[in-house]
């Protein structure tokens, strides 16, 4: 039987360039961009979630719990740095995970069969971390063995987690996927009207 992977669904930042938290703006089907984010990383099979809370907390807090995720308030996040939220989403998995897909809930473009891609080859694979790339660009969700855990919590203030992969880039797999949504973030307000209309 092959071990589930976890998720940390990182939705605490202050969100500055969009000039609201871009968490909860509306997407399709009725859901907010992080309600779209969490349904997919269900729907792909990643367990547990955790979605790591900051900026407007109570109503992340309220969406998540709505669908289920167990949620993790980052006290730092004013700092704007994903480093800070990483670290609270992974010292709050249980000790079973073997992994995680460090996510953000500003990419509800990502598929389901993109996930579940990076997941299986994974599990096959077992790499110390795995990254997808679309024309050799790299994206996210990005996948964190265990191992390397360890190194991404002793990380100093303004590090990010790159400098790990960099530190062990023969031991990251790169997976190729045809798909421009593990580019696509949604960073200001033209990027989310050509993302929700294009």
């Amino acid at each position: 039987m092959t071990e589930p992977v976890g998720a940390v669904i990182l939705a605490a930042g202050l969100s500055s360039r969009m000039g609201q938290p871009k968490q909860l703006l509306p997407w399709k089907n009725g859901e907010t961009l992080l309600s779209q984010v969490i349904k997919t990383a269900q729907r792909a099979g990643a367990m547990p979630l955790m979605v790591v809370t900051g900026h407007a907390a109570d109503t992340i807090t309220m969406i998540a719990e709505n669908h289920g995720t167990k949620v993790v308030y980052n006290n730092d996040y004013a700092k704007g740095e994903i480093l800070s939220s990483l670290k609270v989403g992974l010292r709050a998995l249980p000790d079973f995970c073997p992994a995680v897909l460090v996510m953000l809930a500003d990419q509800p473009l990502i598929e389901v069969e993109t996930l579940q891609h990076i997941i299986a080859t994974w599990q096959v694979e077992r790499p110390a971390a795995l990254a997808p790339t679309y024309r050799g660009q790299r994206g996210h969700p990005v996948l964190f063995s265990r191992e390397l855990w360890p190194e991404l919590l002793a990380l100093p203030d303004g590090s990010a987690p790159r400098e790990v992969l960099a530190r062990h880039r023969d031991r990251v797999h790169l997976l190729p996927v045809d798909t421009t949504s593990v580019i696509t973030d949604l960073d200001t307000p033209e990027d989310y009207e050509q993302a929700l209309h294009g």
